[in-house]
């Protein structure tokens, strides 16, 4: 059993699924990335923010492959919640990019 899920098989079409779910939402963090140069993803309640704290989650339960493992730390992924320095770092970049986008739209209504 184990070599065979060392090369992906997949017993259910559930697994399948999940796995395409997976790679769908890894895209998205990587277009993520590409866009703001970091894997923090500041919207608390964006979808892409549940599944990277389920990504954290499963990664200390001892849930996620070391594939997986590989792909999100390969891109800077962050296992821990960053520290107050960072995450002060972190509101500051968010607030220039706010700054910047009133002064090329007006408004601050970001959507």
């Amino acid at each position: 059993f184990t070599r065979l899920e060392e090369i992906g098989f997949a017993w259910t079409t559930r697994d399948l699924e999940a796995k395409k779910k997976w790679k769908a939402r890894f895209s998205h963090l990587e277009e993520y990335k590409r866009e703001h140069g970091n894997c923090d993803i500041a919207q608390k309640d964006s979808p892409l923010n549940n599944w990277c704290r389920a990504q954290r989650k499963k990664y200390k339960e001892g849930d996620l492959s070391e594939e997986q493992i590989n792909q999100l730390e390969g891109l800077g992924f962050k296992w821990a919640i960053a520290d107050q320095e960072s995450l002060d770092k972190l509101w500051d970049n968010k607030f220039s990019e706010l700054i910047a986008f009133k002064e090329q739209n007006g408004h601050c209504n970001v959507k």
